[in-house]
């Protein structure tokens, strides 16, 4: 990066339409001299403190392992001429790889709700399969056992770990780790097709992907939000000094984007019950997530645009 710059209003056209602020960047050109830099950043949990929710005890009366997390950037830059005092190019290449661990919370059954076998408030309740024997009851005048489904989905439900909600129900903290990997390239070429024009064409590409990058399980391994994300960006302009007081740009560029979002879990889903065609089950609405979620973003952008600015002079002298 050579420069950048905030704009946070009063955009110009070619910005197009933004209700944020603008970052606006320039990246560095080659030169006559080939130069070249390599860098590396990295953050370890050895270094830093325990989350404040990650002291439970285990069942064998441990304290749980610390909550892991690495962050490595790491990446390098390069850049020198094609064509002495004509051509030149530049390329830079960043590289993160985080492994970030918190601890989520989620409200469970306790074991006698799951067998139907419970006290709430104080009041017996039995919808148990050993109950049918006296049926009908208080409890289950129509006689009905337990459902299969609803039972396979609460299987997946670990017992508590955490305080008491109420008679029925209590808290279960759990690890929630993601594992990012982003992949950051930029490329461009100078050309002086004469002294008082430069041709330039840029191109950057970017790669996000994390299985659960948003920490929204609400049970291990269920529900996490995941992503294969995939950018690119080209553009060329053209630079023109007409005169001493005007100078045109002309620019054209395009970007691809690939945004898809996935639902962790989504076979255990659809093991639940009949699927469809494609391989879908039912929608069970379950505590933090109220179906399976499969959403896939993708379009193509082609712009154009140029400017015309004035160059205006100032001189003071001395008096």
């Amino acid at each position: 990066m050579q420069e950048f710059r905030v704009i946070t209003s009063n955009f110009l056209p070619e910005f197009g339409r933004n209700t944020g602020a603008i970052v606006d960047i320039i990246t560095k050109r080659g030169t006559n001299d080939f130069h070249s830099d390599l860098y590396w950043f990295g953050r370890y949990d050895a270094l830093g403190a325990r989350d404040y929710f990650n002291h439970q005890i285990n069942a064998t009366g441990h304290l749980v392992p610390k909550d892991s997390y690495v962050r490595n950037i790491f990446g390098g830059s390069a850049g020198g001429p094609i064509v002495r005092d004509k051509t030149f190019w530049f390329a830079n290449y960043e590289g993160q790889r985080f492994v970030t661990t918190l601890t989520n919370t989620s409200t469970m059954p306790t074991p006698e709700f799951k067998r139907g076998k419970f006290t709430f408030n104080g009041e017996p309740i039995d919808v148990s399969a050993a109950s049918l024997a006296n049926c009908p009851n208080d409890n289950n005048i129509f006689c009905l056992p337990l459902d299969p489904t609803i039972q396979s989905i609460l299987a997946l439900y670990p017992p508590p770990n955490g305080p008491k909600v109420d008679d029925v129900r209590g808290l279960l903290y759990f690890p929630s780790k993601t594992s990012t990997t982003g992949d950051n390239v930029t490329a461009r070429v100078d050309h002086n097709v004469t002294s008082k024009q430069t041709l330039t064409g840029s191109y950057t590409f970017n790669r996000f992907e994390d299985p659960s990058f948003a920490h929204t399980e609400f049970l291990p391994s269920l529900g996490g939000t995941g992503t294969e994300q995939r950018r690119q960006d080209a553009s060329v302009r053209l630079t023109s000094v007409l005169s001493e007081r005007l100078v045109n740009e002309l620019r054209f560029g395009g970007n691809r984007i690939n945004f898809p979002l996935t639902c962790e879990g989504v076979k255990t889903f659809n093991s639940f019950g009949p699927a469809d065609p494609f391989g879908r089950s039912f929608d069970f609405p379950l505590p933090g997530l109220s179906q399976a979620l499969a959403v896939y973003f993708s379009w193509t952008e082609m712009v154009r645009s140029g400017s015309v600015a004035p160059i205006r002079y100032r001189t003071t002298l001395p008096g």
